[in-house]
Protein backbone atom coordinates (compact mmCIF):
# COMPACT_ATOMS: atom_id res chain seq x y z
CA UNK A 1 0.00 0.00 0.00
CA UNK A 2 2.84 2.38 0.81
CA UNK A 3 4.29 1.88 -2.67
CA UNK A 4 0.92 2.61 -4.27
CA UNK A 5 0.57 5.77 -2.16
CA UNK A 6 4.05 6.92 -3.23
CA UNK A 7 3.27 6.29 -6.90
CA UNK A 8 -0.01 8.17 -6.67
CA UNK A 9 1.69 11.10 -4.92
CA UNK A 10 4.38 11.26 -7.62
CA UNK A 11 1.74 11.27 -10.34
CA UNK A 12 0.03 14.22 -8.61
CA UNK A 13 3.19 16.35 -8.60
CA UNK A 14 2.56 17.61 -12.14
CA UNK A 15 -0.76 19.17 -11.06
CA UNK A 16 0.93 21.23 -8.38
CA UNK A 17 2.96 22.94 -11.11
CA UNK A 18 -0.08 24.14 -13.06
CA UNK A 19 -0.89 27.75 -12.26
CA UNK A 20 -4.27 29.15 -13.24
CA UNK A 21 -3.72 32.50 -11.52
CA UNK A 22 -4.57 35.31 -13.91
CA UNK A 23 -6.64 33.07 -16.19
CA UNK A 24 -10.06 34.41 -17.22
CA UNK A 25 -13.13 32.29 -16.54
CA UNK A 26 -16.85 32.63 -17.12
CA UNK A 27 -19.55 31.80 -14.59
CA UNK A 28 -23.25 32.16 -15.38
CA UNK A 29 -24.35 34.16 -12.36
CA UNK A 30 -21.26 36.41 -12.26
CA UNK A 31 -19.98 36.81 -15.82
CA UNK A 32 -16.27 37.04 -16.58
CA UNK A 33 -13.79 36.73 -13.74
CA UNK A 34 -10.11 36.14 -13.09
CA UNK A 35 -8.49 33.42 -10.97
CA UNK A 36 -6.75 35.26 -8.12
CA UNK A 37 -5.71 32.34 -5.88
CA UNK A 38 -5.12 28.63 -6.28
CA UNK A 39 -4.36 25.67 -4.05
CA UNK A 40 -3.97 22.86 -6.61
CA UNK A 41 -7.62 22.14 -7.55
CA UNK A 42 -9.19 24.84 -5.35
CA UNK A 43 -9.41 28.28 -6.93
CA UNK A 44 -10.70 31.68 -5.90
CA UNK A 45 -12.09 33.87 -8.66
CA UNK A 46 -12.64 37.62 -8.59
CA UNK A 47 -15.75 38.85 -10.41
CA UNK A 48 -15.40 42.60 -10.09
CA UNK A 49 -16.01 43.23 -6.39
CA UNK A 50 -17.05 39.68 -5.53
CA UNK A 51 -14.77 36.69 -4.91
CA UNK A 52 -15.98 33.10 -5.09
CA UNK A 53 -14.19 29.81 -4.35
CA UNK A 54 -14.52 26.69 -6.46
CA UNK A 55 -13.25 23.12 -6.60
CA UNK A 56 -12.16 22.11 -10.09
CA UNK A 57 -13.94 18.82 -10.66
CA UNK A 58 -16.49 17.54 -13.19
CA UNK A 59 -18.89 16.72 -10.35
CA UNK A 60 -19.40 20.41 -9.60
CA UNK A 61 -21.54 21.87 -12.35
CA UNK A 62 -21.69 25.33 -10.73
CA UNK A 63 -18.00 25.91 -11.35
CA UNK A 64 -16.64 28.52 -13.76
CA UNK A 65 -15.69 27.61 -17.32
CA UNK A 66 -12.26 28.04 -18.91
CA UNK A 67 -11.38 28.60 -22.55
CA UNK A 68 -9.99 25.04 -22.76
CA UNK A 69 -12.38 23.78 -20.09
CA UNK A 70 -12.42 20.05 -20.89
CA UNK A 71 -8.64 19.69 -20.69
CA UNK A 72 -8.28 21.67 -17.46
CA UNK A 73 -11.20 20.02 -15.68
CA UNK A 74 -10.08 16.56 -16.79
CA UNK A 75 -6.63 17.05 -15.24
CA UNK A 76 -7.94 18.43 -11.96
CA UNK A 77 -10.75 15.86 -11.69
CA UNK A 78 -8.15 13.11 -12.03
CA UNK A 79 -6.02 14.85 -9.39
CA UNK A 80 -8.96 14.96 -6.98
CA UNK A 81 -9.71 11.28 -7.53
CA UNK A 82 -6.10 10.35 -6.86
CA UNK A 83 -6.08 12.41 -3.65
CA UNK A 84 -9.24 10.65 -2.45
CA UNK A 85 -7.66 7.28 -3.25
CA UNK A 86 -4.51 8.23 -1.30
CA UNK A 87 -6.65 9.16 1.73
CA UNK A 88 -8.49 5.82 1.59
CA UNK A 89 -5.22 3.89 1.34
CA UNK A 90 -3.74 5.81 4.29
CA UNK A 91 -6.81 5.03 6.42
CA UNK A 92 -6.59 1.33 5.49
CA UNK A 93 -2.88 1.27 6.21
CA UNK A 94 -3.38 2.94 9.59
CA UNK A 95 -6.12 0.41 10.44
CA UNK A 96 -3.83 -2.49 9.54
CA UNK A 97 -1.01 -1.11 11.67
CA UNK A 98 -3.13 -0.98 14.83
Amino acid sequence: MEQEINELERSCDSCSEISLIGVEVTAKPYGIGTVVAQDINNIRVSFGGTEKSYILDRRYVARPRFENDEEIISVFTEYGQKQEHIKRLRRELAFLQV
